[in-house]
């Protein structure tokens, strides 16, 4: 059967927007881009008028499908808007009657599923994909998802980089959150997490693409799972040890610092793996990821799993910057909690007691910074460290400025 031309659709679109009362504005026949723009302009302002439109489109013999594109590209941008991250422009007025986000996820997803001409704005439907697993009512549409996310699993971007051990954290960071299998990792994690939270069992193909993104080739894409792992480890934290064997089976040396929050969060109860993992560290990335090994050792210090000599003997024995930094942010963290306190302040004055002299008391700048946190959190605690670290300065400098802070504390 014929296809309409483009100025019978014009028309044909004219008559459909005046009747359905969405705006009364005359288009010129024959400008297609034009028709194309205000279809999607018009679609992310008013979803609940372009939605019949779509469907009336898709169901002609008569009107090219190639119409609907538009219409779709506006109603994602719609939906990022509202529920993504996706900035409004300044003259975006959304009208009345505005869809819920689960309802709009599952029209959405509804067309995507059969109709792959639709695939062409991979970037929006990436994102779009990401914001359905979040949503609370993600069980529900659970199965076109997953379909849509097996079907961007093997898309080609990120690309094999040119030079793969030049990648910065920054960069892993960076591709992680803007390529589509990075996004698509990023929603598949976030599914499983939703459902598992909701105490929904897992369909069968979900944990086994998991580990595909696991083990995808591109570092960066394995830390939109990475990222995520602590909160899934709250609800199987089984598959979590899983995934993270598999995300460094063979892992890129920045990519280490990723998985920092999991083992932190896991340094209690699965100490006899994590160990594992800090041995790793120190052979295969201590350049790179000094700063995790302190700060995830530090903290397996306090919960007494590391005798604090040998801690103490091997941060000296590394003479490492970044991983006495490591240990500053373990103390900082726990001494935010009350119930912490007592041990970190010991662990605290143990750490400082083996201080030989004055030069090694002006290398710690890790150690100033973290007693000006601390002075807010517990001033007197602050005081009795301050004294303990004045006791072995002696250069002018450090020993002025030990003194103003201690006199500050004592004043408050």
């Amino acid at each position: 059967m014929r296809s309409l031309s483009d100025d019978a659709f014009i028309k044909f679109f004219q008559f459909y927007i005046r009747n359905s009362g969405i705006c009364a504005k005359v288009l010129p026949e024959g400008n297609r881009e034009q028709l194309r723009s205000m279809l999607k302009n018009c679609s992310a302002s008013y979803p609940a008028g372009f939605i019949p439109f779509f469907e009336k489109i898709i169901v002609s013999d008569e009107i090219p499908n190639a119409w609907a594109t538009p219409i779709l590209e506006g109603i994602l941008c719609h939906f990022l808007y509202r529920f993504g991250n996706l900035a409004p422009p300044k003259e975006w007025t959304p009208k009345s009657s505005l869809p819920d986000a689960t309802a709009l996820a599952k029209i959405i997803l509804s067309w995507l599923e059969p109709n792959p001409f639709l695939w062409e704005k991979i970037d929006r439907i990436s994102d779009a994909l990401n914001v359905c697993s979040s949503l609370p009512g993600a069980a529900d549409n659970a199965e076109p998802l997953l379909f849509c996310q097996y079907r961007l699993s093997s898309h080609e971007d990120p690309g094999e980089a040119e030079n793969m051990e030049t990648l910065t954290g920054e960069d892993l960071r960076h591709i992680s959150c803007s390529t589509v299998r990075g996004k698509i990792s990023e929603s598949v994690i976030l599914l499983a997490s939703n459902l598992l939270k909701k105490k929904t069992r897992l369909p069968p193909l979900l944990f086994p693409l998991l580990i595909r993104f696991a083990t995808d080739p591109h570092p960066g894409v394995r830390v939109s799972i990475l990222k995520h792992l602590p909160l899934f480890g709250q609800y199987d934290t089984e598959g979590a040890w899983k995934l993270f064997r598999a995300a460094f089976q063979h892992p890129h040396p920045q990519l280490w610092p990723y998985g920092e929050p999991f083992l932190w969060d896991q340094c209690n109860e699965h100490f006899d793996n994590i160990k594992h993992y800090l041995a790793r560290i120190r052979s295969e990335a201590f350049d790179t990821t000094a700063k995790t090994w302190g700060k995830v050792s530090a903290l397996a210090c306090m919960l007494r799993h590391i005798p604090e000599d040998q801690l103490i003997n091997e941060l000296i024995a590394l003479d490492n910057q970044y991983a006495w930094q490591g240990v500053a942010e373990a103390f900082e963290v726990r001494i935010t909690q009350k119930n912490n306190r007592d041990v970190v302040l010991l662990t605290a004055n143990k750490f400082l007691s083996v201080i030989r002299n004055g030069q090694d008391v002006c290398q710690l700048e890790w150690f100033y910074d973290w007693l000006s946190e601390l002075s807010d959190a517990a001033p007197y605690s602050a005081i009795q460290l301050y004294e303990n670290l004045l006791s072995k300065a002696d250069d002018p400098d450090l020993t002025f400025k030990v003194i103003t802070m201690r006199n500050h504390l004592e004043m408050i």
